[in-house]
């Protein structure tokens, strides 16, 4: 009996903790360039980029339904070659702080940068360490490239 109060004490907490975390509003700015290697493509092989955030522990397809698409507004360059793009966007908490206390981000890219010149989404994991906290973060000068 002592071990199921434990248990159940120790998961409403985890679940207060993770109540607590989540009231948080953290800013994100990310800009840099979008390329893609291929000759014959025109400056307006990207569509559209999304900021996402993972809170799955195996990633598939199947276990990005837990992920969570940022509010977001972005804006894409095309007169440029690489197309520049910046992104603004906000997290209000991991969702998952009782295991993590840090986002897990990575873009979601579209674009028809291959052979056969058919839209596609590509998946770019953003690289650095992102506390879940009240604060701003701003990656500038970003380098990504969609090629296929």
């Amino acid at each position: 009996m002592h071990l199921l109060t434990f248990l159940l004490t120790s998961c409403l907490l985890l679940i207060s903790h993770s109540i607590a975390v989540s009231d948080v509003t953290t800013k994100f700015h990310f800009s840099g360039t979008i390329s893609c290697n291929r000759t014959d493509r025109g400056a307006h092989y990207v569509s559209w980029i999304e900021l996402w955030e993972s809170d799955s522990i195996v990633d598939t397809k199947w276990t990005r339904f837990a992920d969570d698409r940022l509010e977001q507004n972005y804006t894409l360059d095309w007169s440029k070659n690489p197309v520049k793009f910046a992104l603004d966007a906000v997290a209000h908490g991991d969702g998952f702080e009782m295991i993590s206390q840090e986002y897990e981000l990575y873009y979601r890219i579209k674009h028809n940068c291959n052979k056969d010149r058919e839209s596609e989404i590509k998946k770019i994991n953003v690289f650095g360490t992102f506390v879940t906290a009240n604060r701003a973060y701003r990656h500038i000068g970003e380098r990504l490239d969609v090629t296929s």
